[in-house]
């Protein structure tokens, strides 16, 4: 074997070998991806159930302009009304509470 079919021969193994070593990290990558969303999800789907019912799980005031939990600081001496009596539309979460 003369040294250009050995030179050919370590172009296609390295090549080979990139190419399992790129299936594995993207195999890695795709498990940690799954992992953290998995995490994330868990972290965030308990905020979103909630054995009250949707008119009284969150609350707002007159000329507010984000929706509130009951026991958000921000809702302290407010006249608190239920999301569903309140007008829904245009409401955002509020950043304190997080509901």
């Amino acid at each position: 074997m003369g040294w250009l079919e050995g030179a050919i021969f370590a172009v296609i193994t390295a090549a080979v070998a990139d190419c399992i070593w790129l299936i594995q990290a993207m195999s890695r990558t795709r498990s940690a991806r799954r992992e953290v969303i998995r995490r994330s999800a868990a972290l965030t789907l308990p905020a979103l159930v909630t054995d009250r019912p949707i008119a009284t799980a969150f609350w707002s005031a007159p000329r507010m302009t984000t929706f509130h939990l009951r026991d958000c600081p921000v809702m302290a001496g407010k006249a608190a009304v239920p999301v569903a009596q309140a007008d829904p539309a245009g409401l955002r979460a509020c950043r304190m509470c997080q509901p």
